[in-house]
């Protein structure tokens, strides 16, 4: 190793725990390590002002070759044969290869992945170049930095030193404008992306190393040893900020400058003592640091790779880890121009990173790029989003509708069975009777003032048809008839069905005999009853037993207290009746309602359904839909929730929270544990389904058939084609199928 009079070792312990807190902000295990990137930035402005600085003359072919050498060459060797290795992975469906790749190569990958709205902070694994957003601005920077930096000298030439100064904090001032501009109006990404939100961290670099350079002490440092415990006091706060700041902080701006005005410090402190003689910790760290630069960029795609290989944590994680410092070793060795050492295994690694370049080169010139189907997968998505909301203002009116309607049927219900007993009251009601009814006449025509009764002495069952008959063809026989016949005797059962022949599906209420003692015909009239369903029996004779007030001292006739219970017995009957009937029809209609709700579905899930929300309309049209882009299992519980308590959940509810990252299996039991009364059904469109005990779970296994087919995704391998969403549908309505006849 070249050791150099120059060399600063608290340097290197800054590169190191920044590339660190990276590494372990993109494995997941550090909240803030974002921040660390604010360290590199001003690491990168320091550093670049002060070798330029260290020259007599800056040549700009010399500064462009040797950031081609050192920056650009790594990045391009390890960008190509990512993009190489993934043609031998069928299972990887990066739709985004062409043009992000292009943005990376060509420097604008932060303003790509503005443009397609990626979001790091998610931390998805979706592309190998997520991180490559740094590189983009790094090499904007580069591409202006040396003009900058003669402008700045040629500007101190002329004028007086604090010039400079002023002008560089000038700029500082305009980036940090932007930057919190945008994290005041929560533009989180704007302001972690944009260059001119960014470039306030390098500048301030910049700064440093221009005042040391200038004016070498501006601030009185303390002695040696104190200033080593005031860097590592620095060194401290900073790796604390890493493990408490999280992304969503409302700390999160203040953080962002705060470390890297702690960076500025940290190399004020850390550049008080040179070192050149280093001891074997130090080449280590040293050694470490010189490849802090590969381990960057070989984070996402190590990661992108690995998520395909099912390794069980922790183990893949340690595997990372190991894989990712060995092929930045290798790297680095590579392409490592000052170590003369081992020439002929250089040339064989060269040869090879070059090959796999090349073909990975090939890769990227012949993959398509499919902008333009995922600008009209977009424009679709867009579309549908609004006709969603449309959708689901419709829903609401249409239920709120559906709602008011029954809740009048159900108050028609009410009234009508309060009302049953005055219906019952004014019935035109037509009885045939013997002098038992006679006696009762004016007590029925005060029960019943709309009836119209026939009785008669000493009448039997002979004489009724014929009666009946005279009436029905006056047009008067009603829907009701009561007959009271055989006190003095029975006609038989030819008789009989003669008399309800005539009375056809009318409603007949036969009264039994009191002296069946002696004429014996109360167990022919029920037998009657047995074959005719329209024949009901009033059973006088157990009403009247042990009753002597009841009857005249002949037992068979009347009293005054006899025919008020007489009267009542009938009317209890004919009430009785229409009230069996109307608890039939009531049951009858509570009964179509629920099973009308029971085929209705709420649809809840991320937009994986939304560019074919028409289709499922379509086939599902008695339901709602809560499809959302962003749709996270803590904002669809508290959906649901909401939802349960205003009435609006429909029966079956359908969730598709299946993400390429997948829900876990808590998540799905905390949406189960809502409530009981609803049959739940879980789609998985991404993995294989989870197992759930509970009776009314059911999983929708669409994986299973997606492995038989290719087709039914769209180009991005996440939104549902046209040929899947209706495999989908059929899934559906099979399952709901399903559960309809296990409920029945």
């Amino acid at each position: 190793m070249k050791k150099s009079k120059d060399y600063y070792y608290n340097l290197d312990i800054i590169r190191i725990l920044s590339c660190l807190g990276v590494l372990f902000y993109h494995l997941g295990l550090l909240k803030g390590g974002f921040l660390s990137v604010c360290s590199f930035f001003v690491l990168s402005g320091y550093l670049s002002y002060t070798s330029l600085s260290s020259k007599n003359k800056v040549s700009l072919k010399d500064y462009y070759i040797k950031r081609f050498q050192h920056i650009y060459l790594p990045l391009l060797i390890v960008v190509l044969i990512t993009v190489g290795i993934t043609y031998f992975i069928p299972v990887i469906h990066w739709f985004n290869l062409k043009v992000e790749t292009t943005s990376v190569l060509f420097g604008y990958n932060n303003f790509w992945q503005l443009s397609v709205n990626a979001d790091y902070f998610a931390r998805h694994i979706n592309s190998p170049f997520m991180h490559f957003w740094y590189i983009g601005i790094l090499l904007q920077i580069d591409i202006v930095f040396p003009v900058f930096f003669l402008g700045i000298k040629k500007i101190k030439e002329r004028t007086k030193k604090v010039v400079p100064l002023l002008l560089i904090s000038l700029l500082i001032v305009g980036s940090l404008s932007y930057f919190l501009y945008f994290s005041i109006n929560h533009q989180l990404m704007n302001s972690y992306y944009h260059t001119l939100a960014r470039v306030y961290s390098y500048l301030f670099g910049v700064l440093c190393s221009y005042i040391t350079l200038e004016w070498k002490n501006p601030i009185i440092r303390f002695k040696k040893i104190l200033s080593k415990i005031v860097f590592y006091e620095y060194l401290m706060i900073f790796i604390f900020l890493n493990f408490v700041v999280e992304s969503n902080s409302s700390f999160y701006a203040i953080a962002m400058i705060g470390v890297t005005l702690l960076t500025g410090r940290m190399i004020h402190y850390g550049t008080i003592k040179k070192t050149n003689k280093l001891n074997l910790f130090q080449k280590i760290i040293h050694s470490f640091a010189d490849v802090s630069y590969e381990v960057y960029l070989l984070q996402y795609p190590v990661l992108f790779f690995f998520q395909y290989l099912n390794i069980p944590s922790p183990w893949n994680i340690i595997c990372i880890i190991i894989v990712i410092i060995v092929l930045s070793y290798i790297i680095h060795f590579a392409l490592s121009y000052s170590n003369k050492k081992q020439f002929v295994f250089k040339i064989i690694l060269c040869g090879l990173f070059g090959i796999c370049t090349l073909f990975g080169g090939y890769v990227y010139i012949s993959s398509k790029d499919y902008s333009k189907e995922i600008n009209d997968l977009k424009a679709q998505l867009a579309e549908n989003q609004e006709l969603l909301k449309k959708k689901q203002e419709e829903y609401k009116n249409r239920l709120k509708e559906e709602n008011d309607s029954w809740n009048s049927v159900l108050s028609d219900l009410e009234s009508g069975e309060a009302e049953l007993g005055s219906y019952v009251t004014n019935l035109p009601v037509v009885g045939v009777g013997d002098s038992v009814m006679l006696g009762a006449v004016p007590s029925l025509y005060n029960t019943f003032p709309n009836g119209y009764f026939d009785a008669k002495v000493s009448r039997t069952d002979y004489e009724a048809n014929g009666i009946l008959l005279g009436v029905k063809n006056q047009g008067l026989l009603s829907n009701d008839i009561v007959i009271h016949l055989g006190t003095n005797g029975q006609c038989g059962r030819s008789c009989q069905n003669e008399i309800l022949s005539t009375c056809e599906n009318r409603n007949v209420y036969w009264v039994t005999v009191s002296n069946d003692y002696d004429v014996h015909v109360n167990s022919g009239l029920y037998s009657l009853a047995e074959d005719y369903s329209n024949v009901s029996i009033i059973d006088w004779f157990s009403i009247s037993q042990g009753h002597g007030e009841y009857f005249a001292p002949d037992g068979i006739h009347l009293t005054g207290e006899g025919t008020r219970v007489y009267s009542e017995a009938i009317y209890k009957a004919i009430y009785d009746h229409y009230y069996n009937e109307y608890q039939k029809k009531k049951e009858t209609i509570m009964r179509e309602h629920e099973q009308e709700q029971k085929r209705k579905v709420s649809f809840y899930g991320n937009d994986a359904l939304l560019n074919n929300t028409t289709a499922l309309q379509n086939e599902f049209t008695d339901s709602s839909f809560m499809i959302k882009e962003d749709y996270t299992p803590d904002k669809l519980l508290k959906d649901i929730k909401k939802d349960k308590e205003d009435g609006s959940l429909n029966y079956n509810v359908v969730i598709l929270m299946d993400t390429i990252n997948n829900t876990s299996l808590e998540d799905y039991q905390r949406i189960i544990e809502v409530d009981s009364t609803h049959q739940y059904y879980f789609l998985f469109l991404y993995h294989q389904p989870y197992t759930f005990k509970e009776d009314n779970v059911s999983t929708i296994n669409f994986y299973k058939e997606a492995q038989k087919n290719n087709d039914y995704f769209t180009i991005d391998q996440i939104h549902l084609s046209e040929k899947g969403c209706s495999k989908l549908i059929h899934l559906i309505q099979d399952n709901l199928e399903i559960q309809k006849e296990t409920t029945q």
